[in-house]
């Protein structure tokens, strides 16, 4: 079985809080196997070796990234239409090509502000 994770190594004590010891690229990461399946340049050869087993299974799986990454654009948009300033992305991964605060930017009247955070797993 290939382990996907955030291919970093977290330590987490009480009194030292999480941090990240090592970032592993032999450890396929989730985020640049979608950013593979976008056609992205932001990933690694155990990114696409573990992207491979998945579209052996689920041959579609690229087309359901493209789909997904166009419904976010057109939500975007339309928040930014309605006058919607301010975007706040949780779990995003990697900002990989057309994601949402670009197209709400690029549709509202007035600068959009972005913020977005992705959390660390063990």
């Amino acid at each position: 079985m290939t382990r996907i994770g955030t291919g970093a190594r977290h330590n987490s004590t009480p009194d030292q809080g999480s941090h990240v010891d090592e970032l592993n690229l032999a450890i396929p990461n989730v985020a640049r196997m979608y950013d593979y399946y976008l056609g992205g340049k932001d990933n690694y050869a155990a990114d696409r070796e573990a992207a491979a087993k998945i579209l052996h299974a689920a041959p579609f799986t690229p087309v359901l990234a493209r789909h997904n990454r166009r419904f976010m654009g057109r939500a975007a948009r339309h928040l930014a239409a309605s006058g919607i300033r301010q975007f706040l992305g949780i779990g995003t991964g990697l900002p990989t090509r057309g994601t949402s605060t670009r197209s709400s930017g690029r549709w509202s009247r007035t600068r959009a502000s972005s913020t977005w955070t992705t959390s660390r797993s063990a």
